[in-house]
């Protein structure tokens, strides 16, 4: 037995060698692995960030001002939070009023004042050409209350379910039932480089008006909202375009396991010396007003109004309309806490992307014609079976009647 015993231990001594190797390069391609799939914080050089942001405002965008309401976080992934911060939650809203904004300008000193109108305002005369190639004022201009809309919440973004899907943050909608909550989403983009830019509320005119997000090269003004997941209330630091191919900043973007390891990189987002997270430490929704955010559009962000935009697509005005339909996202009913703050079925999983604008826009005519063209051709057809005249039905005639051979003759 002791023999036995000493024979067993000299066989494990001789293998601790070869287990200790295998266990050290067990370590070294897991650690490869972690170092590959979460590469460390690259924080030297410009911001790549920074290009999503309209020419003249990314080379001096650290110089110039900055949001009022710093927010200093850490750079990862932060953990789901049990309780909301911000402002405390608002009373139940006023019934919808869906009135064109007033033609005066605000007074000096008033509260009107308080809000610095983004180059969009309906009150100027000329703007109607800068507010339908720059939002959708046309469907939502008109949507505004005379309370504030509800802080933010807190959420998690979820994974990226694979590449170049874009994050589109979630806001408070207005409607017949008062504000409402329109879940954050992943969706695919209609063309290759485009950004997406907010909406936002703002205040003007004596109320809180919403204006609506749109789709962009260069991310444009959003009221200096920070939505959080890069949308830190200028610009948009979740990432960037390299080709046909969107680089996901990890610092603020959840990844996850889908996307692909070459298309991810790991900055930590500090815009004008403050630190940004991905989820923000200050909730407040609106522009202006009492307790609003107070910023005003940057040169380049008014530079990016002016260029050629896509409004939301049909699948975002899908989203916000099954949010207003939803009584469970009404703040009425959540105070503020939503049950689905973001949705986790992505938007556009099987839309193929465009080259470019122009692609998307000829693509989006195409269907346009087509979908005129099929109800012409079903009343065409329609006319021309009504005015075709019907065969006439020939009447059939009993066949003469010949007698049998054996009855050709009579009886004998």
């Amino acid at each position: 037995m002791t023999m036995t015993t000493t024979s067993a231990s000299s066989k494990f001594l001789r293998r601790l060698p070869h287990l200790a190797g295998l266990a050290a390069a067990l370590a070294f391609g897991t650690a490869a692995y972690a170092q590959q799939t979460a590469p460390s914080p690259d924080d030297s050089g410009p911001d790549p960030a920074l290009a999503n942001m309209a020419p003249g405002d990314a080379a001096a965008a650290q110089q110039q001002l900055s949001p009022v309401v710093a927010q200093p976080t850490t750079n990862q992934y932060a953990a789901p939070q049990n309780q909301l911060s911000g402002p405390p939650p608002q009373q139940a809203p006023a019934p919808i009023v869906r009135s064109a904004p007033s033609p005066q300008q605000p007074v000096a000193g008033s509260p009107d004042d308080s809000y610095n109108a983004p180059p969009t305002d309906v009150t100027d005369p000329q703007a109607d050409t800068q507010i339908a190639a720059g939002q959708q004022a046309l469907d939502d201009a008109d949507i505004s209350s005379d309370q504030a809309p509800p802080a933010l919440p807190d959420y998690d973004q979820p994974e990226a379910p694979g590449d170049n899907y874009l994050w589109t943050p979630g806001y408070w909608g207005y409607g017949d039932v008062g504000y409402y909550w329109v879940p954050g989403v992943w969706i695919v983009p209609p063309y290759y480089g485009a950004l997406w830019t907010p909406g936002y509320w703002g205040w003007y005119g004596g109320r809180y008006r919403w204006h609506g997000g749109y789709w962009g090269l260069h991310i444009g003004f959003y009221g200096g909202i920070n939505y959080g997941f890069g949308y830190i209330g200028t610009g948009y630091f979740g990432g960037y375009w390299h080709g046909n191919a969107f680089i996901y900043n990890r610092a603020v973007t959840n990844v996850g396991a889908r996307v692909s390891v070459t298309n991810v990189y790991n900055r930590t987002v500090v815009y004008n010396h403050v630190t940004y997270g991905a989820r923000p430490t200050v909730r407040v929704s609106y522009n202006g007003g009492h307790g609003g955010i107070n910023m005003a559009p940057r040169p380049g962000e008014m530079a990016a109004m002016h260029e050629a935009h896509t409004a939301a697509l049909p699948g975002q005005r899908n989203l916000r309309n099954n949010a207003a339909q939803n009584p469970q996202a009404a703040f009425n009913n959540n105070h503020g806490r939503p049950a689905m703050t973001a949705q986790q079925q992505p938007l556009g999983a099987n839309r193929p992307i465009a080259n470019n604008a122009g692609t998307f826009q000829q693509r989006q005519q195409v269907q346009q014609n087509r979908a005129q063209q099929q109800p012409q051709q079903a009343h065409q057809q329609g006319a021309q079976g009504r005015q075709q005249p019907q065969p006439r039905m020939q009447q059939s005639r009993p066949a003469a009647q010949h007698p049998a051979p054996h009855e050709s003759g009579g009886k004998h």
